[in-house]
């Protein structure tokens, strides 16, 4: 799987294919339809021009029906690359979960030695303080890092979830989102 990055770049790459196809298309369509009309016009005129007239309107109809299934084939393909940046976000939400994880453990760790140095010391256990504020039990760093790592965990799941089962639309919105998330502000310079 490539990186999130890599999945906007093509996700736009098969956008814009997808958007030229589709005016393409509609283009074409055009283009056939004034053709026949001002072909039939002309073989009332001219009933010998027939068979010109009827290899360029074969012409056109196999281009316009060309560019529909090129123009559905791009959609098809932008969905995937859509799907696929879900899943290279949920990818980084993942990681993040496992950065989280392993920092409290890490931690969690440490504070043991320290309560076992404590403990030693003192002659007696220590626990951290557990009192009510605001209606929250106060958590200590540990806790509060894994908490952020369920989180994490969590919008990962959602997100593949999203690309595994969402309808088009839904996992259009979503990418559109992440890419409006991930764009790079342009950087302006002023002249001196």
């Amino acid at each position: 799987m490539g990186t999130l990055t890599e999945a906007l770049t093509e996700m736009r790459r098969l956008k814009e294919s997808a958007a030229q196809w589709e005016h393409d298309k509609a283009a074409m369509a055009a283009d056939l339809e004034v053709f026949e009309v001002q072909s039939a016009a002309r073989l009332v005129e001219e009933p010998s021009e027939i068979e010109a007239l009827t290899e360029q309107a074969v012409k056109l109809k196999t281009g316009l029906t060309l560019a529909q299934r090129t123009a559905a084939t791009a959609q098809e393909q932008l969905l995937e690359a859509q799907r696929g940046v879900l899943r290279a976000h949920a990818e980084e939400h993942r990681r993040e979960a496992a950065r989280l994880q392993a920092d409290a453990d890490q931690r969690q760790a440490r504070t043991a030695e320290l309560v076992e140095e404590l403990t030693a010391h003192e002659g007696c256990t220590f626990e951290p303080k557990r009192h009510w504020e605001g209606g929250f039990q106060e958590r200590t760093r540990t806790q509060m890092t894994r908490a952020k790592a369920i989180g994490a965990e969590g919008k990962a799941v959602e997100l593949e979830t999203l690309a595994d089962t969402g309808t088009a639309e839904q996992v259009a919105q979503r990418a559109a989102r992440i890419a409006e998330q991930n764009e790079t502000p342009a950087l302006e310079t002023v002249a001196g």
